[in-house]
């Protein structure tokens, strides 16, 4: 018996073989394992998509659906296998004839609903490094501003992302739109709808702490620089509007002599 709350299971390319599914589950139950994962293919081949839909639902498994899965859902002919000979191919398109034909829409329905990943990124590992993410692209923003850099606050701030990325475990996700935004994602870059709400409040817990950093770092730092920094204000002409009466100036013709 398993003793250890961070021991899971995970199930993979069940492939609608029900009596297989059936046997892992309970040897699962037998090693006391309680958190169990499946990484996709539900359906093809075997002959149960429906009872082992039904199954997986049935015990509310967190699933992610294969490419067989996203194939059948869809009502698509071409299941985005990879077979090495013609034969292998043919019997695979009759699996997935059958599969299409007999596969319930209230199966093909669930698997609809599966995701891409399991992006649940609630933990505090997670949130903390949020924090950590969003303070830090503000920090950014407001050095380039206050050291007159801002001219290379798009690269700077692409730069960051692209670094946070990787070195913070939330992904940094840094803004509450991106997160919303990324709620509709399907991909490795997307995070579960139930994950956003404790994201937006590290965001804000993140934007105070940078306001608190700023201060600190730059105490002489005025309303208006701040303002700047945000959405940046001209005086007068642009350097675009120089550079057009420049143009104009040395285009005139000249007036005539005398």
């Amino acid at each position: 018996m398993s003793s250890d709350p961070d021991t899971v299971a995970v199930i993979t390319d069940i492939h609608a073989n029900l009596p297989a599914l059936q046997a892992a589950l309970a040897r699962i139950e037998e090693l006391g394992i309680e958190s169990v994962y499946c990484g996709g293919d539900l359906v093809g081949y075997g002959p149960h998509p429906n009872e082992v839909c039904a199954l997986i639902a049935e015990r509310d498994i967190p699933t992610i659906y294969g490419n067989y899965d996203y194939a059948i859902a869809r009502d698509l002919e071409d299941c985005g296998c990879a077979y090495v000979t013609q034969h292998d191919r043919e019997l695979g398109q009759r699996s997935v004839d059958w599969t299409l034909a007999n596969t319930s829409q209230a199966s093909k329905d669930f698997m609809l609903g599966l995701p891409f990943d399991l992006n649940h990124r609630a933990s505090p590992a997670h949130l903390f490094s949020e924090v950590i993410a969003t303070s830090g692209l503000l920090l950014v923003i407001f050095s380039l501003a206050r050291t007159k850099r801002a001219h290379i606050a798009p690269a700077a701030v692409g730069a960051y992302i692209g670094a946070a990325y990787f070195f913070t475990s939330s992904a940094s996700f840094a803004n509450p739109a991106i997160s919303v935004g990324r709620m509709f994602s399907n991909t490795f870059a997307g995070i579960a709808p139930a994950s956003v709400p404790g994201y937006v409040v590290a965001q804000f817990v993140g934007c105070v702490c940078a306001i608190l950093a700023i201060g600190v770092l730059y105490p002489d730092l005025t309303a208006d620089e701040a303002a700047d920094a945000v959405m940046p204000h001209h005086d007068g002409h642009t350097d675009a509007d120089a550079a057009r009466a420049a143009i104009d100036e040395r285009t005139q013709p000249s007036a005539p002599a005398g």
